[in-house]
């Protein structure tokens, strides 16, 4: 049975109709009514640490856990946010509420005691410092088994 909606080369032609409907079903995925979502992150690794960057706008510190479990770095949050604006006779409430949780694994080089968490205007950041390569990391010699 053939399907009746259009396939995405159908709707190549009309790319502002194909990026509304998008939107649209985007926007219907993404609502505030306590929808999981996951916040963006970067992980940047230097020469001494890893640092792992992520947006949590809104995010108080007390509504961030982070954790380190079997390996990997556990980001978690929830945050519930109510707005009541009265205006004469008139009254508007809104309420917002979402939770996130993202798994990041750490290098075996990470120094998993040391860990450190700040947030600034809606950015978490994580530095976990790396230890020395010689550390983790050693070259062993090959020995020949011929010894005549």
């Amino acid at each position: 049975m053939a399907s009746s909606l259009p396939s995405r080369q159908q709707l190549a032609p009309f790319p502002d109709l194909r990026t509304t409907i998008d939107r649209l079903f985007g926007d219907f995925a993404s609502d505030q009514s306590g929808a999981v979502w996951s916040p963006s992150i970067d992980v940047i690794r230097n020469d001494d640490e890893l640092i792992v960057k992520a947006d949590v706008p809104g995010f108080k510190p007390e509504e961030i856990d982070v954790e380190i479990d079997d390996g990997a770095l556990v980001l978690a949050g929830r945050h519930d946010e109510q707005q009541e604006n009265r205006e004469g006779n008139m009254l508007r409430r809104e309420r917002r509420f979402g939770a996130f949780s993202r798994v990041i694994p750490l290098p075996s080089d990470a120094d998993k005691d040391t860990v450190e968490a700040t947030i600034h205007d809606g950015v978490l950041e994580v530095r976990t410092p790396l230890t020395s390569v010689s550390d983790s990391k050693r070259r062993v010699e090959v020995k020949s088994g011929d010894d005549s």
